[in-house]
């Protein structure tokens, strides 16, 4: 069942009936975060920096087209494309340099989305995160939000696998490092590219638009990606873990 936020209550009353039904059962080993759009609200300013440099370097391109292109895969991989079709070619330094810029611009205006520190400390399951961010910059946002702590080491960045997402390899990864079931993992993601990952990987995932850069229409994105549960209020995360029937 598939719900956005404010209907979330009525999805919880009709869960909880179930429970007192059936019981509560073991069905959660871990949940894993994606970080920017969900738990740091920091896509609106980094993609601004990024087509603010990809204009300047023949690359024309609006912030709503490059987060509706983009969203959810490495910077890398954005400007590997736009280069292609643009017949530009980037110094082998370009990419480094604007990420080295856009996480100067994010340490002072990307904070947490609202409700998320709330929520990570009434969650009880174990934890991680799971970005395409570069493993510097994963860690600088979470130590500046002070969110480290939440996750006792699971911090999984696309730097450490093959292939990024939409692949599925981080996400495989950190399963594999928690000793947890993918089957058994639920995922907390804002794009096509991470759902494609989380679902396969073979994980449960629900679908975050809260964040600054999406509008409400973009549930229905993620909806058609496959996600199981749509919300865009982070406070209400605990009630829909807590109460959470994983689909057959």
């Amino acid at each position: 069942m598939n719900i956005i936020a404010p209907q979330a209550v009525a999805y919880m009353h009709y869960l909880h009936n179930i429970q007192q039904s059936y019981g509560n059962g073991n069905y959660l080993d871990a949940i894993i975060f994606d970080c920017d759009g969900v738990l740091i609200d920091s896509e609106e300013s980094g993609n601004r920096v990024e087509v603010d440099e990809l204009n300047s370097h023949g690359c024309l391109i609006s912030v709503e087209d490059y987060n509706s292109r983009f969203a959810g895969r490495t910077t890398k991989d954005a400007f590997q494309t736009l280069a292609t079709e643009n017949n530009v070619i980037f110094h082998p330094e370009f990419v480094k340099s604007v990420e080295k810029k856009t996480l100067s611009i994010l340490e002072k205006e990307a904070f947490c989305v609202p409700g998320v520190r709330e929520s990570l400390e009434k969650i009880g399951l174990p934890k991680a995160v799971v970005s395409n961010a570069y493993n510097e910059k994963l860690h600088a946002l979470l130590k500046i939000n002070n969110l480290l702590p939440y996750f006792n080491g699971h911090v999984y960045s696309a730097d450490l696998v093959e292939h990024p997402k939409p692949y599925p390899d981080v996400y495989e990864l950190a399963a594999r490092e928690m000793g947890a079931t993918p089957g058994k993992c639920l995922v907390i993601e804002d794009s096509e590219a991470g759902v494609k990952a989380a679902k396969s990987a073979g994980m449960h995932v629900f679908g975050f638009f809260g964040g600054r850069h999406h509008d409400p229409s973009y549930a229905n994105v993620l909806e058609e990606a496959g996600v199981e549960v749509v919300f865009n209020d982070m406070s209400a995360l605990p009630r829909l873990v807590a109460l959470y029937i994983p689909n057959n």
